[in-house]
């Protein structure tokens, strides 16, 4: 339930209490239910009662506030193994959490949700703490233009990001519908549908934009087109970008003979490599590469010859992890 973290980007990870409800695709091969199975711990779905961590598991991050305060350091903690905005979770618990972040100035908590619905709703009772830096899950475009755009209307966080893990679609933050207007979610400019520009929202965008494939036995592929727009956007908005990993596959370069007709046979796993649209291309358009299952320490987070480690300003002066 806590342990120094071998999550890229982040030092920590502790969490209030264990389980949500299944509410999107990025949720089918949740790790954490993976976790509560081989642990026989009970499964969280909707209806049944949370377990709240031990008393002794909530001492950590106070431990590790002194250390980071003695040190004159700062480190990062993720809630791993819950929502913290889970429906299915009164909001005295949730009270308790706040109080415990506002405990532990010289750490900053990354609170990562798919619900910012509850999220504004409970913030409108309750202010954020200085210290909280919010985010929301974003699996393909439906989900993003969902679940941004209430992101953004959240009052208070240290930074907004966005968690694209699984990916499981393209993302274009340029365009994100929101009621009557399209939103830039890496700029926060606003157009109406006559492409007229109607305002910058000042400090309401998102500071940082983290990516990465699927892992686990049943690991569903990425594109890495997919993943190159998404660096290609952030790098033009000069949002940090963080590709975590490839996840169990990886890109491989597909050289097609003049006479192949439907490459995706030559791969009889029947693996989606591309997307529906791309598929319907005509044969000399098609991508110069395909995923290859090859496991997530071989297929790596190297994204065009390079890593993409990008941390925002606000993170930036940030420790080592902590010694428990």
């Amino acid at each position: 339930m806590t342990a120094d973290s071998a999550i890229e980007w982040t030092d920590h990870t502790f969490s209030p209490w264990l389980g949500c409800t299944p509410v999107s695709a990025a949720c089918d091969h949740c790790y954490a239910a993976g976790f509560a199975r081989r642990y026989g711990w009970p499964d969280y779905r909707r209806g049944v009662p949370r377990g709240r961590t031990a008393p002794s598991t909530w001492k950590l991050p106070r431990r590790w506030q002194r250390k980071a305060g003695a040190n004159g350091v700062r480190a990062r903690i993720f809630p791993s193994l819950c929502d913290p905005y889970d429906g299915e979770v009164a909001d005295a618990w949730r009270d308790d959490f706040m109080a415990l972040i506002e405990e532990t100035p010289n750490l900053d908590w990354l609170l990562l949700t798919k619900r910012p619905q509850v999220a504004r709703k409970y913030h409108r009772r309750r202010k954020m703490p200085p210290n909280v830096a919010l985010g929301v899950t974003a699996e393909n475009q439906a989900t993003a233009d969902l679940r941004i755009p209430q992101l953004l209307a959240i009052e208070g966080p240290k930074l907004r990001f966005v968690s694209i893990e699984p990916m499981l679609g393209p993302i274009d933050f340029n365009d994100l519908s929101d009621g009557p207007e399209n939103l830039n979610a890496l700029t926060g400019l606003r157009e109406n549908p006559f492409g007229a520009t109607v305002g910058r929202r000042t400090g309401t965008k998102l500071d940082w934009v983290i990516a990465g494939g699927e892992s686990g036995p049943n690991a569903r592929s990425s594109h890495p087109e997919w993943v190159r727009a998404l660096r290609d956007q952030c790098v033009a908005a000069d949002v940090p970008f963080f590709f975590k990993q490839w996840g169990e596959y990886a890109p491989a370069a597909l050289d097609l003979g003049p006479d192949e007709q439907e490459p995706w046979r030559l791969y009889p796993d029947g693996i989606r490599r591309w997307s529906p649209t791309e598929m319907a291309m005509p044969i000399g358009s098609w991508p110069r590469e395909i995923m290859v299952r090859v496991g997530k320490k071989a297929a790596g987070a190297e994204l065009d010859g390079r890593l993409w480690r990008q941390l925002p300003p606000q993170l930036q002066q940030v420790a080592p992890a902590v010694p428990s």
